[in-house]
């Protein structure tokens, strides 16, 4: 299976939804409880279209799916990985059916998508000419996310960071980056004030990044195996970092440092730590997307890899119906 998503083939796109599918679907099997998104703003609406189970089952699958094939036009596009493939967006739909939390449709669960479009225009800032227009909207993209949550307003600086990684530092870049990521949150101000009479809204949390969230539920699941995983795959990725052009090893120091961040958002703050780790799955992906995509051939020990991978995650998925 491994090799088969190792190139470009018209059939990708549709063997990529029936793996989502096959490991997802066991969610149909299980008791549904409308979860509670108490800590991130617009809670209600989400909480509305995860009332019905399949409603819930339905547009989380979707946007899982769209979320992974836009994942790997990132990759293809910047040619981060040695070859073009679909490995990035077959890890994806693997990482997210991680937990239950995963099987709604949430805030994160939409951050994932606009980080993903984020990044990208980051992506595009290597010798660009004309940098102004991938800058603003990079800042756009990530000042949406503030809208959800007050607890992202952690990517900012990561922005900034991501800028610099790929740019000399500019002050009118700068001065455009901070109005991209203002615009979301202003804009916000103005609606609200209109509708409520105030300019910032009273359901806003303000982060608490020390309150530890605790580690617990991430213990007894496949978390820590597939973390074991990830963990080779970097060493693979370590090993081969001269072998990278440029701009690829400073995608993958920017994709390190934003795994840091999202670490901070999950263990700390008022979010759940389920909910907020979806957003390790993009990273997590394109780790383990590379790993199989080095100069090195697919052999016998990768593709043991590659099984017990699968057998671990599939295990936790489908354990309750000998439970």
């Amino acid at each position: 299976m491994i090799r088969w998503f190792s190139d470009i083939k018209p059939t990708n796109p549709i063997l990529v939804f029936v793996v989502m599918f096959l490991f997802r679907v066991n969610f149909l099997f299980k008791d549904f409880e409308t979860p509670q998104f108490t800590s991130e703003n617009i809670s209600t609406f989400f909480v509305f279209i995860n009332q019905n189970k399949w409603m819930a089952f339905s547009l989380s699958t979707l946007l899982v799916y769209f979320t992974a094939l836009a994942l790997n036009f990132v990759v293809i596009k910047h040619e981060i990985l040695f070859r073009s493939n679909y490995l990035s967006s077959y890890f994806y739909v693997i990482l997210s059916s991680f937990f239950e939390e995963y099987y709604y449709i949430g805030p994160s669960t939409v951050i994932n998508l606009i980080i993903i479009f984020s990044f990208h225009r980051i992506f595009e800032l290597y010798k660009a000419n004309n940098p102004i227009d991938s800058i603003f909207f990079s800042g756009l993209l990530a000042g949406i996310t503030i809208l959800f949550s007050v607890s992202y307003f952690v990517f900012f600086p990561f922005l900034i960071l991501g800028i610099l990684f790929f740019r000399n530092f500019n002050f009118k870049e700068l001065i455009v980056s901070v109005f991209g990521f203002s615009l979301p949150i202003y804009l916000s101000f103005i609606v609200n004030y209109i509708v409520y009479s105030k300019w910032v809204p009273t359901y806003y949390n303000m982060p608490d990044f020390l309150n530890f969230n605790g580690y617990q539920p991430f213990i007894y699941s496949a978390f820590p195996f597939v973390f074991v995983f990830i963990l080779f795959a970097t060493f693979r990725l370590v090993a081969n970092f001269s072998k990278n052009n440029i701009k690829t090893r400073r995608i993958f120091q920017l994709l390190y440092i934003y795994i840091g961040v999202v670490v901070i958002l999950v263990f700390t703050g008022h979010q759940s730590p389920l909910h907020e780790s979806i957003l390790l799955v993009m990273p997590g992906s394109l780790i383990l997307a590379y790993y199989y995509t080095s100069p090195h051939k697919i052999g016998k020990l990768k593709l043991i890899f590659h099984w017990l991978f699968l057998a671990t995650v599939f295990i936790f998925q489908y354990k309750f119906l000998v439970a």
